[in-house]
């Protein structure tokens, strides 16, 4: 009797309000189903609310916690998640969205994606001759870590040895915690002066530390316990990689790799690659993938492109725009798609001018990194890397159909 309604609150033409029609919140439901017990636990949180708050957290650039707080004194998001009746508490803890993302996994996020293009075509906003012209490049998803310096990873081995040796009861004949300390302040002086042969110098003696702590791991014979897994193999990656030219990145997120941007401001970004595929019209992403191994961007169209059809549920016949990087994809010229870049001699006026839009793309990824998340990836590990590029592209589409309603 007391609680008030949100439909006598807001206004019926917000952008939120027409988006919440244009979404077919039942298909989560049937989807994600088999996450949830009927009888076993406690009663879960409802998947539309979760759907939501994910929607909402990537449309408008907040993390776990802001978007729950918004979400509180908000009348219009709490109506888009399915609420009926304005709420003064929080929905569910800040752990809850990070649990339920690991639950739905890749596929999970993948099905958010599509219903973003399935919403795009019952709006009007996108339609299917606008798939016969399509745009490609790649990017770098930055992974939320601290600049590798050779000497802040050596020395952070070195601790997250030593603690694990502490738990274990396994006595060190020496930690080095205060000259592992002395010595990586010192390193980051010699950088800042430009002074690189004591650089060089101080590296090397956390080097011989970490060596002489692995050595006497390997000497009590305790380097077979679980324990020392994977943090072990890590800090011997790091002991030996001048011979062995294996680089560690990040000891919590050792799968990020080293990519060359070739520009004076950043020579390397550290994260992984994201390979995206956009209309020429409206701009609405058919495909977004995060890339490991840091993949020839030429090799990486072809599976893109079976990734689109995959979304779209349908075979489409395209021409895709690309930059010199994509030459050698490896796509004959008898199949259904043509690829066209700057350097083809001999094109039609219409085609060249097709060929020039493709820079369309770049602004489009500039757009998913400044507004959408895709700049810094905060989800940890693999999996990560591919759900947050896929909310990203899921969250763009939906600021298109807004646009366009």
């Amino acid at each position: 009797m007391f609680l008030v309604e949100l439909s006598t609150l807001i206004d019926r033409k917000n952008d939120l309000v027409k988006l919440r029609d244009k979404i077919d919140w039942e298909r989560f439901e049937k989807k994600f189903e088999s996450h949830y017990h009927p009888s076993h636990g406690s009663p879960g949180i409802r998947t539309r609310l979760l759907v939501g708050l994910l929607y909402l957290k990537y449309l408008s650039d907040l993390s776990d916690s802001e978007v729950l707080s918004g979400w509180v004194e908000n009348p219009y998001w709490q109506y888009f998640c399915g609420e009926r009746y304005f709420q003064h508490e929080l929905p569910c803890d800040r752990s809850t969205l990070s649990k339920w993302r690991k639950r739905i996994g890749e596929d999970g996020a993948r099905e958010l994606f599509k219903e973003s293009l399935a919403a795009a075509f019952s709006s009007g906003a996108l339609k299917l001759s606008y798939l016969g012209e399509l745009y490609a490049d790649t990017t770098v998803q930055e992974k939320n870590i601290a600049y590798p310096s050779e000497a802040n990873l050596l020395n952070r081995a070195r601790l997250q040895l030593v603690k694990v040796c502490d738990a274990l009861g396994l006595r060190l004949r020496q930690k080095y915690t205060r000259v592992g300390k002395i010595l990586q302040i010192k390193a980051h002086r010699y950088a800042r002066a430009n002074q690189w042969n004591r650089l060089r110098r101080t590296v090397k003696k956390l080097r011989t530390i970490l060596g002489r702590i692995l050595r006497e791991i390997d000497r009590s014979g305790a380097n077979k316990r679980e324990e020392f897994e994977p943090i072990l193999s890590l800090a011997r990656k790091l002991y030996h990689s001048p011979e062995t030219k294996e680089k560690v990145y990040s000891l919590h997120e050792p799968h990020v790799e080293a990519i060359a941007k070739g520009k004076t401001h950043k020579k390397f970004e550290f994260g992984n690659k994201v390979s995206v595929i956009r209309t020429r019209k409206r701009g609405f992403v058919v495909d977004c993938a995060a890339l490991h191994g840091n993949p020839y961007d030429g090799h990486s169209l072809e599976p893109a492109l079976a990734r689109v059809e995959e979304n779209l549920g349908a075979k489409i016949k395209a021409r895709i725009g690309v930059d010199l990087g994509y030459r050698g994809h490896g796509i004959a010229k008898v199949s259904c798609h043509r690829v066209l870049h700057p350097r083809l001699k001999r094109l039609p006026r219409l085609t060249r001018l097709f060929v020039r839009g493709r820079s369309a793309v770049e602004a489009t990824i500039s757009q998913m990194k400044r507004c959408f998340r895709l700049g810094r990836n905060y989800l940890a590990r693999k999996i990560g890397d591919q759900m947050n590029a896929l909310f990203s592209a899921a969250a763009l589409n939906l600021s298109k159909i807004i646009l366009h309603s």
